[in-house]
């Protein structure tokens, strides 16, 4: 598995780079703070390893639905953060939900083929305090258990 880097040269003195894959909150906020990356751009990166490792790639199915919205919604967080700052340290940072946390506009199945396309008609608590913290909600994740 090829590790995706994110180089930032802002000057020779103060150059970082970030693995992807490895990548925290805070080091992904230096490199927004800097203006050397925007959330439009991470999400792309993400769906781009998405497409790579989980579609095209093992076959993992790994989660139940892509945000078709993530990359508008990013491209409006990145707007938001240049008029009036950062919404909190998860504004424009894409995150996985579980299958079995409700979101008003992706589906929540609890991995129940009986609630397939099954859509909530509120946020949980947790997706809405997410949304206000300026969180792209990216992947609902498959939500399989472990069998004794």
């Amino acid at each position: 598995m090829q590790a995706t880097m994110v180089s930032i040269f802002p000057s020779a003195a103060q150059a970082f780079s970030f693995t992807l894959q490895e990548a925290t909150i805070p080091e992904i906020n230096r490199a927004f703070d800097a203006d050397k990356l925007t959330s439009e751009q991470l999400v792309q990166l993400y769906l781009n390893r998405i497409e790579a490792y989980d579609i095209n790639g093992s076959g993992l199915n790994s989660f139940i639905k892509i945000n078709p919205n993530a990359l508008a919604t990013a491209a409006a967080l990145d707007i938001e953060r240049d008029l009036s700052g950062p919404r909190s340290p998860l504004h424009g940072i894409p995150v996985l939900l579980k299958d079995n946390i409700d979101t008003f506009d992706l589906p929540t199945t609890a991995g129940s083929v009986a609630l397939e396309g099954s859509i909530a008609p509120d946020d949980a608590f947790l997706t809405q305090q997410l949304r206000n913290a300026g969180a792209i909600i990216l992947i609902i994740s498959d939500c399989l258990m472990a069998l004794d």
